[in-house]
This record gives structure tokens, sequence and C-alpha cells, in this order.
């Protein structure tokens, strides 16, 4: 899948509205785009322009879209030598085997 196709993706399938919550679907699907699952650490999203990121993940995790281990509140303040594993659903039923 190359970048326009994400754009493209994103565009049909973002769970929740606004472009705020876009930019973080967008990023979240470009870290999990082979496979559904990748790692994510609290820098990834402090650094992206988001007004209340905390909310925004609990958003995705509450309607299914997003997986964690734990709460958006760990997610944000994990580290890059405990990054936090995350599966977006949509993309992992994808990659799973026919």
């Amino acid at each position: 899948m190359g970048t326009r196709t994400h754009r493209g993706h994103v565009a049909d399938h973002a769970p929740l509205p606004g472009a705020l919550a876009r930019l973080l679907v967008l990023m979240l699907t470009l870290r999990t785009a082979h496979t559904g699952v990748g790692n994510l650490v609290g820098q990834d999203l402090t650094t992206l322009p988001l007004t209340e990121p905390e909310q925004l993940i609990e958003q995705l995790v509450g309607c299914g879209w997003l997986r964690l281990p734990g709460t958006a509140g760990d997610l944000l303040a994990s580290r890059p030598e405990n990054a936090t594993r995350i599966t977006v659903q949509s993309l992992a039923s994808r990659a799973q085997p026919s």
C-alpha cells in the first residue's frame, strides 16, 4: 500500500470525524500497514499537533478500531526502550491468511 493509498483508505474508513482524528488515524495506519500491528511511543503522539491525544486514542479504542495492551495514558507515557504494541483491527484482519 503506497502513501496515496493509505490516505485514501483513511479518508474512506476513518472511524472518527475531524481533521485531527484523521491525522492520528493516518499515522497509526502507516505504522501498522503491513500486518495491522506496530510499535508506538508517547513521543510519536506528542509531536503531532493533537489538542487531546489521550481522548482521541480512547475513542479509537472505544469504537474497536484500535487495540492497546493498556490505557491511552500508558501509551502516551511509553518510551522508546519500552514501546507499546498497537493493533489496528481492520488492517490486522486483512493481513490474516485466508
